[in-house]
């Protein structure tokens, strides 16, 4: 996924993403084929924050959903 679409789908979240989380380095550390991909990670995140008690997303939360999903980080 390009740094483009990845900017898009952050900035339409509500919730708070920690500093690290930016399109950027998702684009290059997550291998998500399309929007549907990518809106299924992002969800799983959230999740996993909110599982855990947090209000904030995490390239650990995102690590954690990808690990769950099979996607390559």
């Amino acid at each position: 996924m390009s740094e483009a679409v990845w900017e898009e789908r952050l900035d339409e979240s509500v919730v708070r993403l920690e500093p690290e989380v930016t399109a950027d380095v998702c684009a290059e550390r997550y291998d998500v084929d399309d929007h549907d991909d990518l809106e299924e990670l992002t969800n799983a995140a959230l999740r996993k924050a909110f599982d855990a008690g947090f209000g904030s997303i995490s390239l650990e939360d995102l690590d954690a959903a990808a690990d769950d999903l099979g996607v390559v980080a």
